[in-house]
Parts: structure tokens; C-alpha cells; sequence
């Protein structure tokens, strides 16, 4: 039997979002004296209020203004700071790019492969493959999003000159320093994307052909560094195309516990997503899933009394396992 040839291919993404926290502004009110301080910030969440109010189509629950209090030593002095930092601008502009953003993520998950999820503390940097045929649709999908954007920024400077305006003479009124660089700019979105093809035939290209002509002439050493690089290159494609098949195997294995779960989905309702999960792949380059694990399950959620023959299994999960397991062994 021949060995089904599972390659990755693609695009990788850098995905690059706008956010709104870079139109908040910061004002020193640290020689306030309280009790005009504590008024300043009743103004100013009055006025925010009202302002979101009137462009709202729908009921606001209010505004709030966070408050940065820092004590600091200088010998033996100790100096307390007052900060406040806000948007000036109504929430429901303040809201449309994160809104945009978390439109753009789910189309992203919806049309990529996830090769890896990394967690550093707080951050989170996730690793997409988006496949060859697919990148067309997400381009012009990222487009209408920048079209979004732009009128975005164009009522940006109409409220700069309006009712931004209007806050910072409150901050002057009370003494706080109103000359602000306010921002009224937002930047696009963008994918960056960088073709890549993970296939175990450039290894081979890259390692035997291009460095055979030296090995005669190379040191014991140097020829180790060549056998190093070779298996690094090797586990680097073996690990990203495991991670690819993993990130599938959790859809998969979704739909046939739902199958399993008696009313929670239909034969038909089930299929459909196999095949658009099978398209996928195969738009990626693995075509061996597809092969090797989605068509048998389709077959077997059709011919339930074949499943173990078609999957190794009387469970369909128990079978998907198997077979994934069966193939990413054979990488």
C-alpha cells in the first residue's frame, strides 16, 4: 500500500488589528485638591454618558474612567500622582474596531489551520495557516473590513473638532492641562501573509541535492552539522503538520460524539461539516486526512453496522483516534 503523502502548504499569518486604546488620553490631575477631583470626574462620566446616549441606537449602561494612583520616593520624600485616562469619543465608535476584530478572528479560525498556540504570561500568539485556495476570499473579506475603517477614521475627525472639543475645555475648566495630542487615526487591518510549503521532498531538495557536491570535501564535523540540520528541518515539518492535524482532529472528533449523542445531530447536518472540514485540509495540502480518516467516518455515519471494518472501531470516536493517530504516525 503506498504511503499517503501528507504535505502543509499556504499561507502563514501575522495578523495586525487596530485598537482603540490608542485614541485614550491620559491627564495629570494630581494637584487637584480632592473634592475637585472627585467633581472633574463627575463631569466627565456626565458628559460621556450623555454623549454615548446620543449616539447610541440602544440603552447605555454608562461610562466609566479608569484612575492610575502611584506613590512615588524621591530620597525622603514621597510623592503621590493622580492620573485619568479615557477615549474621548462616544463608545459606540470606541467599540466598532474590536468588534471588527473579533469579526476578523472568527473568519480566520473559520478559514485557517491553527499550526500553533503559544502562551507567555498574559499573551497569547497563535500561529495560522491559511490554504492557497482560500486566501482570495479572506483578502477581500480584510478589505471590506479596511473600507470599515476608513469611515471609522473620517468620523474621527469630525468628533475631534466637535465634541472632543468639548471635553478638553471641561479639563480646562478645572485647571487640568487640555493641550492634548489626541489621536483621530486608526490603522487597517492586515494579514502579512508568507507563502510556505512544508513537504518532506524539500528536505530532500534542500539537504541531499544542494549539499551533496560538498560532502566529499567537507570535515567529519561540518558533515554532522549537515545530518543535524537535516533532522531538524525534519521534526520542525513533522511537529507543524501534527500540530495542523491535531487542531482538525478536535473538529472531527466533535462531530462524531455528536453523532453518537442520539438527537444532537443529524446524519445530514454531520456530513456537511465533515466535508466543509475536509476541504479544508485538503486545501492545505492534506489530502490524507481526507482519505484516511473523513471519507471511512462519512461512509460509516451512512453504514453504521461497517464502522468498525471502515474505522478500526465499533465507537466513532474511538475510530477517528485510530485513524489519526495511524496517520500522523506515518508522517
Amino acid at each position: 500500500m503506498t504511503k499517503p503523502s501528507v504535505i502543509l502548504e499556504g499561507f502563514l499569518l501575522d495578523v495586525n488589528s487596530p485598537d482603540a486604546e490608542s485614541l485614550a488620553i491620559t491627564v495629570d490631575c494630581t494637584t487637584l485638591p480632592g473634592e475637585k477631583y472627585l467633581t472633574l470626574i463627575r463631569d466627565l462620566e456626565d458628559f460621556l454618558s450623555d454623549m454615548d446616549r446620543g449616539y447610541s441606537e440602544r440603552k447605555v449602561r454608562g461610562r466609566s474612567l479608569k484612575g492610575r494612583y502611584r506613590r512615588h520616593l524621591y530620597g525622603q520624600e514621597v510623592l503621590r500622582t493622580r492620573r485619568l485616562s479615557f477615549i474621548p469619543y462616544p463608545s459606540k465608535v470606541a467599540n466598532l474596531p474590536g468588534n471588527l476584530r473579533r469579526a476578523l478572528y472568527y473568519e480566520v479560525n473559520r478559514q485557517c489551520l491553527v499550526l500553533q498556540r503559544e502562551h507567555t504570561g498574559r499573551r497569547r500568539r497563535v500561529v495560522y495557516l491559511l490554504p492557497f485556495p482560500k486566501a482570495p476570499e479572506l483578502m477581500v473579506y480584510v478589505d471590506n473590513l479596511n473600507r470599515q475603517i476608513e469611515d471609522l477614521n473620517k468620523e474621527l475627525h469630525r468628533l475631534k473638532d466637535t465634541e472632543v472639543a468639548k471635553i478638553l475645555a471641561i479639563l480646562e475648566k478645572y485647571g487640568v492641562d487640555g493641550n492634548l495630542p489626541v489621536g483621530s487615526h486608526l490603522h487597517g487591518f492586515s494579514l502579512n501573509p508568507r507563502p510556505v510549503r512544508l513537504d518532506p521532498g524539500i528536505v530532500e531538495e534542500l539537504v541531499e541535492k544542494r549539499y551533496r557536491e560538498q560532502f566529499e570535501r567537507v570535515k567529519e564535523e561540518e558533515r554532522r552539522g549537515y545530518d543535524l540540520l537535516r533532522q531538524e528541518l525534519e521534526y520542525q515539518r513533522r511537529t507543524l503538520i501534527s500540530q495542523a492535524i491535531d487542531n482538525l482532529r478536535g473538529q472531527i472528533q466533535a462531530v462524531a460524539s455528536q453523532v453518537l449523542a442520539a438527537g444532537k445531530k443529524s446524519p445530514t447536518r454531520a456530513k456537511a461539516e465533515l466535508r466543509r472540514i475536509k476541504e479544508l485540509a485538503e486545501s492545505a495540502g492534506l489530502r490524507a486526512l481526507g482519505e484516511s480518516v473523513i471519507n471511512p467516518l462519512i461512509e460509516a455515519i451512512d453504514n453504521p453496522e461497517k464502522t468498525e471494518a471502515l474505522l478500526g472501531s465499533r465507537n466513532l470516536v474511538e475510530g477517528v483516534s485510530l485513524r489519526i493517530q495511524g496517520l500522523v504516525d506515518s508522517l
